[in-house]
């Protein structure tokens, strides 16, 4: 007598969680290993194992993956938009053009972590471990955050650190300490250091055209060709400025 053939679709889907449930089975509470398989936005996967899953093109947005361990994961291209990410292990994840938009990845494990091409705007992170083995373009760490183009840096504290050329584009940055910071050469452009504190830092050919300086600290900073055109100054806080911008209007 025949059997009743398995459907195509469960089938595939099966083979997608192969790699998924053994990890499960072996590290994870069995009251956990079901809820563990359902991949959909919005699933609650804390205390997930997906080590070596491959989770490649799911739709994860807004999801809960605190926590999990992802080590050595096939992560391409999938939608973690507005996904916690907190304190989860990516080392030697493939994270390659994954979107990551509003993704909060503090105090994730990085190290050898591929970010070829992803999508890390408004990413929140902070408490970082160990070094990517590839970042997308004009992205960088620095004492455990990621920095690039349209980043949120709100209230950071980049005291005294060198953000030489650093792409801020973008960013925000409202009430981020930024004194004695060096920023020479950076792209600030349409960025948002709102009530940021940035006295005393070297803005020396800094673009800070169309940023929201409004209520700023730039006392003592240093702004040689420095560039404020269309900038908004209001409310800001200077005195003691060093050098000449390129251009300065009240935007």
């Amino acid at each position: 007598m025949l059997k009743p053939r398995t459907p195509r679709s469960v089938v595939v889907f099966a083979l997608v969680l192969g790699g998924v449930t053994g990890a499960l089975a072996s590290a994870t509470p069995a009251a956990a290993v079901t809820r563990c398989k359902h991949f959909y936005p919005g699933a609650d996967l804390r205390g997930c194992n997906f080590a070596h899953a491959n989770l490649a093109h799911v739709n994860l947005s807004k999801a809960d993956l605190t926590g999990d361990n992802l080590t050595d994961a096939n992560l391409t291209a999938a939608n973690f938009q507005e996904t916690s990410l907190n304190n989860v292990n990516l080392t030697g994840a493939n994270v390659h053009g994954t979107l990551l938009y509003f993704t909060d990845l503090q105090g994730a494990n990085v190290t050898r972590t591929n970010f070829k091409g992803a999508n890390l705007g408004r990413v929140v992170s902070g408490g970082l471990v160990g070094t990517p083995s590839v970042l997308p373009t004009h992205w960088e760490i620095k004492i455990g955050y990621l920095i690039g183009p349209a980043g949120d840096l709100n209230a950071v504290n980049f005291s005294g650190i060198s953000l030489v050329g650093a792409d801020l584009a973008g960013d925000y940055l409202f009430g981020t300490n930024l004194s004695h910071t060096n920023l020479t050469g950076a792209d600030l452009i349409g960025s948002a250091p709102e009530g940021a504190n940035l006295s005393a830092a070297n803005l020396t050919s800094a673009n800070l055209q169309h940023a929201n300086l409004s209520n700023a600290t730039i006392t003592r900073a240093t702004i040689t060709h420095a560039q404020f055109a269309h900038t908004h100054l209001g409310g800001i806080a200077s005195g003691g400025l060093v050098g000449t911008p390129l251009n300065m209007n009240n935007g």
